[in-house]
């Protein structure tokens, strides 16, 4: 199997530039999640190192992050244990070779077109 880019960025891919795009995107999310939020699920596909979408775990009953970069998935695990998140899993699951099983979820986004968008 071919290595997956982010695997190799990984370790230095929350880089001030990004973190201060992630909060834009957070902001301008947040204008469209629902106000019930707490009781739902929140499914960030491609969210990586959670960047994104950790920040509003919070708000939901439940997030999941999905992304093909297991060393991605592996620096949003090592945040989620350092913020003591019990209501945050990741699931390795890589699209371009099979949608991943996951049950439908109330909200969903994905953060890698998204941050094509701002930036």
């Amino acid at each position: 199997m071919t290595k997956n880019i982010f695997d190799s960025i990984a370790n230095h891919y929350d880089s001030p530039d990004r973190q201060a795009l992630a909060k834009i995107i957070r902001e301008e999310l947040t204008t469209y999640l629902p106000r019930d939020s707490h009781q739902k699920v929140l499914l960030d596909y491609g969210g990586g190192t959670g960047l994104v979408s950790l920040p509003l775990a919070e708000r939901f009953k439940e997030l999941i992050i999905a992304d093909a970069s297991e060393t991605m998935l592996k620096m949003a695990e090592e945040k989620i244990q350092a913020a003591d998140l019990k209501n945050v899993r990741t699931i390795h699951a890589d699209a371009s070779v099979e949608f991943p099983a996951v049950p439908f979820y109330h909200s969903y986004f994905c953060t890698f077109p998204i941050q094509r968008l701002f930036s």
